[in-house]
C-alpha cells in the first residue's frame, strides 16, 4: 500500500510541475510581444501593430491593454480562462467582427 501512495505522490508532483512549466511558457510567449509585470497580472500590448489578440494569455492577468493595434476580429474564446481580468482596453482597433462567446467567462471584468 505504501508503494502506491508514493507512486501517486510522484504522479501528482509531475503533473503540478508540468502545469507550472506550461504557465511559465504562456507568460514568456506573450511577454516577448508585450510588456508584462513580474507577476503577469498587468500586460501592456498597446501600439504593437498586432493583427490579432496574442495567445496564450496567462490566466492570472488582471489588466490587459490591447489599444491602438490592428485587431479586426475577436474570436470565440479569445479570453477563455481569464476570470481574474478586471480591465480590458481594446480602444483604437479596427474591430469589425466579434464572435459569439468572445467575452464568455470574464466574470470580474469591470472596464471594457
Amino acid at each position: 500500500m505504501f508503494h502506491h501512495v508514493v507512486s501517486y505522490r510522484r504522479s501528482l508532483v509531475l503533473i503540478l510541475c508540468t502545469i507550472l512549466f506550461l504557465e511559465t511558457q504562456a507568460d514568456s510567449d506573450i511577454c516577448k510581444k508585450c510588456t508584462c509585470n513580474s507577476l503577469t497580472t498587468r500586460i501592456n500590448c498597446a501600439h504593437r501593430n498586432l493583427p490579432s489578440i496574442p495567445q496564450p494569455i496567462p490566466t492570472n492577468v488582471e489588466y490587459l491593454d490591447l489599444r491602438g493595434n490592428k485587431i479586426s476580429t475577436i474570436k470565440e474564446g479569445a479570453f477563455t480562462g481569464l476570470s481574474n481580468l478586471k480591465t480590458l482596453n481594446l480602444r483604437g482597433n479596427n474591430i469589425a467582427t466579434i464572435k459569439e462567446g468572445a467575452f464568455t467567462g470574464l466574470s470580474n471584468l469591470k472596464y471594457l
